[in-house]
């Protein structure tokens, strides 16, 4: 089987911007798929309109791919210039669901990405929640969150990852792995939070991002809780790899972190509340342990999700 994947590229032109996207590529080139990929240069509105062009041009062209795969709803959009092969879109978050009505471009892309969604061959999303806002028919959605590199995100000995990281062996570590400018992420309220530990707690918060994930790995199990408060979310990969790697979680209900953390103990959903954050966080802190990864989190790795593609891929082509 021969795929075209559009993809974007974020900094260096040649690697793929999701680490997951990277992760199917490799998996399922085990299972006999062999990709062209044609990156497009994220927020680059030249690359956008060149691979529109190269996407018309296979119009007329003699046939060279079984289907088009692309993430993200512009590439989607650009996936259909041509009508020679079946495409199959990947959204993400935004790409279907906008809370934030005054971000311009996340309600730009929600529409781009209904419309894709609407007239792709099949759509696969993050949740459940996503596939509901899919317009249409509901049997072309598959429904396959990022699976997680498992030989990467493991349990570490506490001590072990902080002597890799340099860290304090004493202080109680907040690991936050976004980037704190990313205005969906909230920064400001884990901030707050943390404001009313301060006083009765030696804590350090830390941001990680734009890090190999191996380090990643490392600061999740160098810290002793995970924070997300973000304004939306579709299945945060940062949420499962924590948990594979028995770091507690205090999350706010966005995505499906609900799903993922309800029934762990020693995971907490919060409100967006500075205070009801700080709470949380406490309890982790009382109960100072780590958490047993929980199989619904380390079962849909990597492996997993490839083989679901595939069905998907499968049903796209013999329809």
């Amino acid at each position: 089987m021969k795929v075209l994947l559009i993809t974007h590229s974020i900094g260096d032109p040649e690697v793929v911007s999701a680490p997951g996207i990277s992760d199917q590529i490799t998996e399922m080139g085990k299972m006999g798929v062999e990709f062209e990929i044609w990156m497009v240069r994220a927020r680059c509105k030249r690359s956008y309109v060149v691979t529109a062009l190269r996407i018309l041009g296979l119009n007329f062209h003699p046939r060279r791919y079984d289907l088009i795969h692309a993430t993200y709803s512009l590439n989607g959009f650009i996936a259909l210039l041509q009508w020679k092969y079946p495409v199959i879109v990947s959204l993400l978050g935004s790409d279907l669901v906008n809370r934030d009505s005054s971000d311009l471009t996340g309600e730009r892309d929600s529409l781009i990405g209904r419309l894709v969604a609407h007239l792709a061959k099949r759509v696969i999303v993050q949740t459940d929640e996503m596939a509901k806002a899919v317009p249409g028919d509901i049997g072309k959605v598959a429904v396959i969150p990022y699976g997680i590199n498992t030989t990467i995100f493991h349990p570490i000995p506490v001590a072990e990852a902080r002597r890799e990281l340099q860290l304090s062996a004493n202080k109680r570590i907040i690991l936050f792995p976004y980037n704190p400018s990313r205005t969906e992420k909230q920064f400001h309220l884990l901030e707050k939070a943390v404001e009313k530990l301060k006083p009765e707690m030696f804590v350090q918060l830390i941001a990680v991002f734009g890090k190999p994930r191996e380090k990643i790995a490392f600061f999740m199990n160098a810290s002793d809780v995970m924070v997300l408060v973000s304004s939306h979310e579709g299945s945060p990969v940062a949420v499962r790899e924590a948990l594979a790697c028995g770091l507690p979680v205090v999350s706010v209900p966005v995505g499906d972190v609900v799903d993922l953390i309800a029934d762990v103990d020693g995971c907490h959903i919060c409100s967006y509340d500075p205070a009801d954050i700080a709470e949380k966080v406490k309890l982790v802190f009382g109960n100072n342990r780590r958490i047993k990864p929980p199989e619904k989190a380390t079962a849909r790795d990597t492996k997993w999700s490839a083989a679901r593609i595939m069905e998907v891929y499968n049903g796209a082509i013999h329809q």
